[in-house]
């Protein structure tokens, strides 16, 4: 038996100046992605855990791979943030 999953329509109209234009693309986005992880069966938490790494990652690129700043853009203590670097195994490259 096959599953399905009906996922809202995110409003698609691209006009910058509408309130809440970036919401609307952002969660048409993760929807989409949440309808293909779920159509291939892929586990929640090693979803959570990429996303967790990805993000932090794009965080410490735009930091320039600087920790305390990186940290405060997550809104995190900086001790939080390299445990969770040295959780992920995620490698700081800097410029």
């Amino acid at each position: 038996m096959e599953r399905s999953l009906k996922l809202p329509q995110a409003d698609l109209d691209t006009t910058a100046e509408k309130p809440g234009w970036a919401e609307g693309r952002l969660h048409h986005k993760l929807a989409s992605l949440v309808g293909d992880l779920v159509k291939h069966n892929v586990d929640l938490q090693f979803a959570k855990k990429e996303l967790e790494s990805l993000y932090i990652q794009a965080i410490l690129r735009d930091n320039n791979g600087n920790i305390g700043l990186s940290a405060r853009s997550l809104g995190m203590h900086r001790n939080t943030l390299s445990k969770h670097i040295k959780d992920l195994n995620i490698v700081i490259e800097r410029p």
